[in-house]
């Protein structure tokens, strides 16, 4: 995505949003006190880099996890991962990897033998365009779902899975939205709003209310589209100023309170250049979007990925600032727990809460010239 420089005023301004918080917050009751902290949790690796995208709880011992796997970085082919924690460990599970490339980014699960996962396919070598990857899980083996390919090229990023013939992906095409619906028979392209840009997260309360959030395809007033049963629309959301901004986390507390995360880029150019990422947080209140304050980072270059609301005193973000972020709002105050340091690139990217309180983190960290999954679980002590 291109970068618009941004004038030393509007430094100036992002560096003082970044540092005070003036901005609104959402107005709850104090949930009992909690210290945030996790504990790591040994995953499988495929290849010599891997990395989990996407995580969906079913129960505390049935847990999918999907990413990609590839022999050289940033280099194709990747290849599909699929994992599952049976409580006691996490395992690799077999799935269909298509040629040449694929990977998978989110995944969701209606129940333990109905889960869906989504992300991309490059079928040929040489400059092809990627299409839609669709995988379901019916107990006992994942399998290929045909789906359309918007544009003739496009591919999926999260997938919210409400009912066995009612499940939502949400993804890309060039600059455009993507939404697919399935039926309990076929996938279909549902239209999107001229106005809606890329979308990365997806977050279904009913079947006629459900969120999508990512980036805005003209300007920076359309990063949320509401799906109300019947069509997509994009809602408005504050101004968010200069720079490139994306969406890429959404998660529901109830239908007046949803959160979103995401960053804000730019360069600021003087003799020289210098880039700059600042984390946005949004909220939901039942009325509007509104622009809230995030939780402490410490660098200059920093953003958030994934977000999940067990209820409204525990919000649990996750990004990046010299070391992984993963915080708690507790109804009054951003809680930070202990970082850690994915070496460039990595850290967390998907969050997902279990049934007896925790929440499972996934992602990628270094370990020395190779890239390994990253999973941790997450409590209050």
């Amino acid at each position: 995505m291109n970068q618009r420089i941004a004038s030393p005023a509007l430094l100036s301004t992002l560096f003082a949003m970044a540092i005070t918080s003036c901005l609104a917050m959402p107005r709850v009751a104090q949930a009992q006190a909690c210290t945030p902290d996790f504990d790591l949790v040994a995953s499988p690796n495929a290849e010599a880099h891997n990395r989990l995208d996407g995580v969906a709880v079913i129960a505390d011992d049935d847990v999918w996890a999907v990413g990609s796997s590839f022999a050289q970085q940033f280099t194709v082919p990747y290849h599909a991962l699929i994992e599952h924690w049976d409580g006691v460990r996490w395992t690799i599970v077999s799935a269909p990897s298509p040629p040449v490339s694929s990977e998978l980014r989110g995944v969701s699960a209606v129940a333990t033998d109905d889960v869906w996962t989504v992300g991309s396919n490059i079928p040929q070598t040489g400059f092809v365009p990627p299409q839609p990857l669709i995988e379901h899980w019916d107990g006992s083996q994942w399998t290929i779902v045909p789906s359309p390919n918007a544009n003739g090229h496009s591919f999926l990023n999260a997938v919210a899975a409400l009912a066995a013939d009612d499940v939502w992906a949400v993804g890309e095409s060039g600059p455009a939205a993507v939404f697919m619906h399935w039926d309990g028979t076929e996938w279909t392209v549902v239209p999107s709003p001229a106005d809606a840009g890329r979308r990365f997260a997806i977050a279904a309360l009913a079947s006629d209310n459900i969120w999508a959030s990512g980036a805005s395809r003209f300007d920076d007033m359309h990063v949320f589209t509401h799906w109300d049963g019947t069509s997509w629309t994009t809602v408005p959301n504050p101004p968010l100023g200069d720079g490139a901004v994306d969406f890429f986390g959404i998660s529901a507390a109830a239908p007046d309170d949803i959160w979103s995360v995401g960053d804000a880029r730019f360069s600021q150019c003087d003799d020289t250049c210098m880039d700059f990422e600042f984390a946005e947080v949004e909220h939901w209140d039942g009325s509007g979007w509104q622009r809230v304050v995030g939780p402490p980072t410490i660098s200059g270059y920093s953003g958030l990925q994934n977000v999940t609301a067990q209820a409204a005193q525990r919000i649990w973000v996750t990004g990046h600032s010299d070391g992984t972020i993963v915080a708690l709002w507790d109804g009054t105050r951003w809680i930070n727990a202990p970082s850690i340091d994915g070496g460039n690139g990595g850290g967390f990217f998907s969050l997902a809460p279990t049934p007896s309180g925790d929440v499972w983190a996934v992602g990628t960290i270094s370990a020395g010239s190779q890239r390994r999954t990253l999973t941790a679980r997450y409590f209050c002590r």
